[in-house]
């Protein structure tokens, strides 16, 4: 009776209701009262709005997007980015928890606080836009896997999508260029090209991409 009760199937949708509940607890009064202008003081909130008004800076194009659904369409940019930051956090549990049970990993190490568990202890009310971070670091590496399957279509995306998540911050490069232009040259030699073609193809698929990453640097 205990063990169909509380067992790994029940306490993983109990643990995602919860999830779901303290979202919208946290949530609703937002949409409906509107973000206090307190909050913009907020730093994980007003990086979002660093923007190319007063010309190129890093971490500005997030800002510069946000800053033109406010001129154009007059939108509310603190409810979008509490938006964006709900749904990216929302849709990379789902991902992770996917990968997870993929791999048959036992769920009852889910809650933990090192895994999604903080997502409890520290909700996304603190706006910080580390999720959507990881989810754009996360398309890049899919968009990369499918470029390697001889789909070349996928080549631009992968460029389109790398650049941009590190003009979303700078930082993100180190988080997954670095074990991309590893892996890319290692799967050159290994389908047989030599050191210095697979060197070439390398610097090639990431020049641009380099580029970017030195410019936010400047």
């Amino acid at each position: 009776m205990l063990r169909s009760i509380f067992s790994k199937e029940r306490l993983f949708y109990l643990y995602v209701g919860i999830l779901i509940l303290e979202g919208l607890y946290y949530l609703y009064p937002v949409f409906y009262e509107g973000i206090q202008l307190s909050a913009y003081k907020n730093f994980s909130l007003s990086d979002w709005f660093i923007n190319y008004q007063e010309g190129f800076v890093r971490r500005g194009i997030l800002g510069e997007i946000l800053w033109y659904l406010w001129n154009t369409m007059h939108m509310h940019v603190g409810n979008v980015i509490y938006f964006i930051s709900y749904s990216s956090t929302i849709l990379l549990i789902g991902l992770f928890v996917k990968k997870w049970r993929g791999f048959n990993l036992s769920l009852y190490l889910l809650p933990s606080v090192f895994i999604l568990g903080a997502f409890l202890m520290y909700p996304v009310v603190a706006y910080r836009r580390d999720a959507l971070i990881f989810l754009l670091i996360y398309f890049s590496f899919t968009s990369y896997h499918y470029f390697l399957q001889e789909k070349r279509k996928w080549l631009c995306l992968f460029e389109l999508i790398s650049i941009f998540t590190i003009l979303s911050h700078e930082a993100s490069f180190f988080y997954f260029i670095p074990i991309l232009v590893l892996h890319y040259f290692l799967y050159n030699r290994k389908i047989g090209l030599s050191f210095r073609a697979s060197s070439l193809k390398t610097v090639l698929l990431f020049f641009p991409i380099g580029i970017i990453f030195l410019y936010t640097l400047i």
